[in-house]
């Protein structure tokens, strides 16, 4: 009976180092973004808040034209390589053929990460070609939002603006406020002069040019008008800025097994 004990804990152990041992990389770089110092990187930063918080914070790229749904594609690969983590499961994927990226989670991180802030994070740092940042910057903000849902119960949502700075309280200023008093002085001392002009001048005020003539005293017999050109311009329409975008310019790929959510760079 001991040795049977004995064979069945051996097994399960040989089934743990096997299940790890062919356990997805957190970071496959298909496409080839990053060099060998920027993928040991990124892989620390994912592993270490892998660790923190028992999750999988996984990041795949590929450069692949067929690939055009990337929301179902990222779906896929969650459930194929990425459902071992204990606290829920993410992935981000990058495509660099059709530009677009999407971060895919099952339902239990779903409630904690606001993916749209952080995909905005994340395409900030793609659109500038910056892969090593855009990729710790996932890493970084996962934690973060899994911090926030631990203390307000609900996940971040969407800023189209980041926070201002509440203005300082302006102190009172001599300069500037006997520079205005000189001002207002300066414009009422012109103002009362030329009234007193206008009360001394014997010419009154006619609305219209023929007022000024005497009546019977101009008399047209010729009229000729002659054109010129056209003048047009033209004002180049203003592209809206990413920042004005709403909600539903986002990708969205949800299901009952998923949540998330994507968009281009």
């Amino acid at each position: 009976m001991k040795r049977l004990v004995q064979l069945i804990v051996l097994l399960c152990s040989l089934f743990i180092m096997t299940v790890s041992a062919f356990a997805a990389e957190s970071l496959i770089d298909n496409a080839r973004l990053l060099n060998a110092q920027d993928k040991i990187a990124v892989q620390n930063a994912l592993r270490q808040v892998e660790n923190a918080y028992g999750i999988r914070a996984a990041v795949v790229t590929v450069k692949d034209s067929k690939i055009t749904d990337v929301g179902k594609y990222a779906n896929n690969v969650l459930d194929r390589n990425y459902t071992n983590g204990k606290n829920g499961n993410m992935v981000l994927v990058v495509n660099m053929a059709n530009r677009k990226w999407y971060i895919s989670s099952d339902k239990r991180l779903g409630k904690m990460v606001g993916f749209k802030q952080l995909g905005t994070d994340v395409a900030s740092e793609l659109k500038g070609g910056k892969y090593k940042n855009a990729f710790l910057t996932y890493a970084k903000g996962a934690a973060n939002h899994i911090e926030y849902y631990k203390k307000t119960g609900k996940a971040k949502e969407l800023t189209k603006t980041a926070a201002r700075t509440a203005p300082a309280k302006k102190e009172k200023n001599i300069p500037v406020a006997a520079g205005g008093a000189v001002l207002v002085g300066v414009l009422g001392a012109v103002f009362y002069g030329n009234s007193l002009k206008n009360s001394m001048s014997n010419v009154s005020f006619a609305a219209r040019a023929d007022q000024y003539m005497k009546p019977g005293s101009f008399h047209l017999k010729e009229q000729e008008d002659n054109f010129l050109y056209f003048t047009y311009t033209r004002v180049k329409k203003a592209r809206p800025q990413d920042d004005d975008r709403d909600n539903d310019s986002f990708d969205d790929a949800s299901d009952d097994d998923h949540d998330g959510a994507g968009g281009s760079f």
